[in-house]
Protein backbone atom coordinates (compact mmCIF):
# COMPACT_ATOMS: atom_id res chain seq x y z
CA UNK A 1 0.00 0.00 0.00
CA UNK A 2 1.47 3.02 -0.76
CA UNK A 3 1.21 6.82 0.59
CA UNK A 4 -0.19 9.55 -1.48
CA UNK A 5 0.77 13.29 -0.79
CA UNK A 6 -1.97 16.07 -1.68
CA UNK A 7 -1.83 19.05 -3.19
CA UNK A 8 -2.81 20.18 0.34
CA UNK A 9 0.31 18.29 1.72
CA UNK A 10 -2.28 15.90 3.40
CA UNK A 11 -0.94 12.34 3.33
CA UNK A 12 -3.23 9.15 3.13
CA UNK A 13 -2.54 5.50 2.16
CA UNK A 14 -4.56 5.06 -1.53
CA UNK A 15 -6.18 1.91 -1.04
CA UNK A 16 -9.35 3.92 -1.53
CA UNK A 17 -8.52 4.04 -5.25
CA UNK A 18 -9.24 -0.26 -5.57
CA UNK A 19 -13.29 1.15 -4.65
CA UNK A 20 -14.46 4.22 -6.23
CA UNK A 21 -18.04 4.86 -4.45
CA UNK A 22 -18.06 8.41 -5.58
CA UNK A 23 -18.31 7.05 -9.36
CA UNK A 24 -21.84 5.43 -8.21
CA UNK A 25 -24.84 7.20 -10.28
CA UNK A 26 -26.74 9.38 -7.92
CA UNK A 27 -30.06 8.53 -9.65
CA UNK A 28 -29.24 4.73 -9.28
CA UNK A 29 -28.77 4.98 -5.73
CA UNK A 30 -31.74 6.69 -5.14
CA UNK A 31 -33.62 4.22 -6.94
CA UNK A 32 -32.39 1.20 -5.75
CA UNK A 33 -32.77 2.91 -1.91
CA UNK A 34 -36.60 3.63 -2.29
CA UNK A 35 -37.13 0.17 -3.80
CA UNK A 36 -35.54 -1.51 -0.55
CA UNK A 37 -37.18 1.02 1.43
CA UNK A 38 -40.28 0.07 0.05
CA UNK A 39 -39.62 -3.39 0.68
CA UNK A 40 -38.66 -2.48 3.93
CA UNK A 41 -42.35 -1.84 4.15
CA UNK A 42 -43.90 -4.48 2.73
CA UNK A 43 -41.64 -7.14 4.38
CA UNK A 44 -39.16 -5.63 7.00
CA UNK A 45 -36.25 -3.49 7.34
CA UNK A 46 -33.69 -6.47 6.24
CA UNK A 47 -35.99 -9.01 5.64
CA UNK A 48 -33.74 -9.82 2.67
CA UNK A 49 -30.63 -10.90 4.54
CA UNK A 50 -32.10 -13.90 5.23
CA UNK A 51 -31.67 -14.69 2.01
CA UNK A 52 -33.41 -16.41 -1.02
CA UNK A 53 -32.57 -19.11 -3.61
CA UNK A 54 -30.47 -17.46 -6.36
CA UNK A 55 -32.04 -18.66 -9.33
CA UNK A 56 -35.46 -17.01 -7.99
CA UNK A 57 -33.51 -13.62 -7.32
CA UNK A 58 -31.97 -14.00 -10.77
CA UNK A 59 -35.38 -14.46 -12.24
CA UNK A 60 -36.90 -11.30 -10.54
CA UNK A 61 -33.95 -9.26 -11.55
CA UNK A 62 -34.13 -10.00 -15.28
CA UNK A 63 -38.35 -10.08 -15.20
CA UNK A 64 -38.18 -6.96 -13.97
CA UNK A 65 -35.43 -5.93 -17.08
CA UNK A 66 -37.55 -7.29 -19.55
CA UNK A 67 -40.49 -5.53 -18.24
CA UNK A 68 -38.69 -2.07 -18.47
CA UNK A 69 -37.63 -2.99 -22.03
CA UNK A 70 -41.21 -3.37 -23.12
CA UNK A 71 -42.22 -0.05 -21.95
CA UNK A 72 -44.08 -0.87 -18.80
CA UNK A 73 -44.04 2.01 -16.68
CA UNK A 74 -46.44 0.68 -13.44
CA UNK A 75 -43.19 0.36 -11.08
CA UNK A 76 -39.78 1.14 -11.14
CA UNK A 77 -38.61 -2.06 -12.78
CA UNK A 78 -34.92 -0.50 -12.87
CA UNK A 79 -34.81 -0.11 -8.88
CA UNK A 80 -36.34 -3.57 -8.56
CA UNK A 81 -33.82 -4.69 -10.83
CA UNK A 82 -30.67 -3.11 -9.11
CA UNK A 83 -31.96 -4.34 -5.77
CA UNK A 84 -32.12 -8.42 -7.09
CA UNK A 85 -28.62 -7.83 -8.43
CA UNK A 86 -27.57 -6.08 -5.25
CA UNK A 87 -28.80 -9.05 -2.82
CA UNK A 88 -26.90 -11.17 -5.32
CA UNK A 89 -24.01 -9.86 -4.69
CA UNK A 90 -24.44 -9.85 -1.42
CA UNK A 91 -25.58 -13.61 -1.66
CA UNK A 92 -22.38 -14.71 -2.97
CA UNK A 93 -20.75 -13.85 0.08
CA UNK A 94 -23.50 -14.33 2.80
CA UNK A 95 -25.47 -17.55 1.29
CA UNK A 96 -23.59 -19.61 -0.82
CA UNK A 97 -25.61 -22.61 0.49
CA UNK A 98 -28.71 -20.61 -1.76
CA UNK A 99 -26.66 -21.35 -5.13
CA UNK A 100 -29.05 -23.64 -6.81
CA UNK A 101 -27.71 -22.33 -10.53
CA UNK A 102 -28.03 -25.19 -12.94
CA UNK A 103 -24.37 -26.45 -13.06
CA UNK A 104 -22.75 -27.73 -16.39
CA UNK A 105 -20.32 -30.25 -16.20
CA UNK A 106 -17.03 -28.63 -17.18
CA UNK A 107 -14.66 -31.23 -18.06
CA UNK A 108 -12.58 -31.67 -21.58
CA UNK A 109 -13.24 -34.64 -23.93
CA UNK A 110 -10.34 -37.02 -23.02
CA UNK A 111 -8.35 -39.57 -24.94
CA UNK A 112 -7.45 -42.77 -24.82
CA UNK A 113 -3.70 -43.21 -25.40
CA UNK A 114 -4.14 -44.78 -28.94
CA UNK A 115 -6.86 -41.56 -29.38
CA UNK A 116 -9.82 -43.88 -29.86
CA UNK A 117 -12.13 -43.02 -27.31
CA UNK A 118 -12.85 -39.94 -26.17
CA UNK A 119 -14.70 -39.77 -22.32
CA UNK A 120 -16.68 -37.01 -21.24
CA UNK A 121 -19.12 -36.43 -18.67
CA UNK A 122 -22.68 -35.81 -19.48
CA UNK A 123 -25.15 -33.30 -17.51
CA UNK A 124 -25.69 -35.58 -14.68
CA UNK A 125 -22.12 -36.10 -14.10
CA UNK A 126 -22.04 -39.75 -15.11
CA UNK A 127 -18.82 -40.52 -17.67
CA UNK A 128 -19.42 -41.69 -21.31
CA UNK A 129 -17.19 -43.15 -23.23
CA UNK A 130 -17.34 -41.85 -26.97
CA UNK A 131 -15.82 -43.99 -30.25
CA UNK A 132 -15.06 -41.17 -32.77
CA UNK A 133 -14.51 -44.51 -35.42
CA UNK A 134 -18.11 -45.57 -34.79
CA UNK A 135 -19.75 -42.24 -33.90
CA UNK A 136 -21.38 -43.34 -30.91
CA UNK A 137 -21.32 -43.45 -26.86
CA UNK A 138 -20.17 -46.43 -25.89
CA UNK A 139 -21.33 -46.55 -22.58
CA UNK A 140 -20.44 -46.29 -18.61
CA UNK A 141 -18.32 -49.37 -18.92
CA UNK A 142 -15.42 -49.30 -21.23
CA UNK A 143 -13.33 -52.30 -21.93
CA UNK A 144 -10.75 -50.70 -24.01
CA UNK A 145 -10.02 -48.40 -20.93
CA UNK A 146 -9.12 -51.57 -18.81
CA UNK A 147 -7.42 -53.04 -21.88
CA UNK A 148 -5.39 -49.80 -22.12
CA UNK A 149 -5.07 -49.72 -18.86
CA UNK A 150 -5.49 -45.88 -19.02
CA UNK A 151 -7.95 -46.27 -15.44
CA UNK A 152 -8.59 -43.90 -13.46
CA UNK A 153 -8.93 -41.49 -16.29
CA UNK A 154 -10.62 -39.07 -13.61
CA UNK A 155 -7.26 -38.68 -12.05
CA UNK A 156 -8.91 -40.82 -8.88
CA UNK A 157 -11.68 -38.18 -8.50
CA UNK A 158 -15.20 -39.51 -8.28
CA UNK A 159 -16.76 -39.15 -11.91
CA UNK A 160 -19.97 -37.55 -10.30
CA UNK A 161 -17.82 -35.13 -8.75
CA UNK A 162 -18.29 -31.89 -11.56
CA UNK A 163 -14.80 -30.91 -11.31
CA UNK A 164 -12.53 -30.49 -14.45
CA UNK A 165 -11.03 -33.70 -15.86
CA UNK A 166 -7.43 -34.04 -16.33
CA UNK A 167 -5.85 -35.93 -19.37
CA UNK A 168 -4.45 -39.34 -18.14
CA UNK A 169 -1.74 -40.53 -20.43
Amino acid sequence: MAIKEYETGAKRDDDADNVRYDLIPRAGIERLAATLAEGARKYSPDNWRAGFRWRQTANHALRHVYAWLDGDASEDHLGHAMASLAFLCEFEKTHPELDDRYKLVSSPLVADPSGRVLHVADPSGRVLHVDPTKNHVVGAHCPLCEDLNTAPLWGGRDPLVREPATRIG
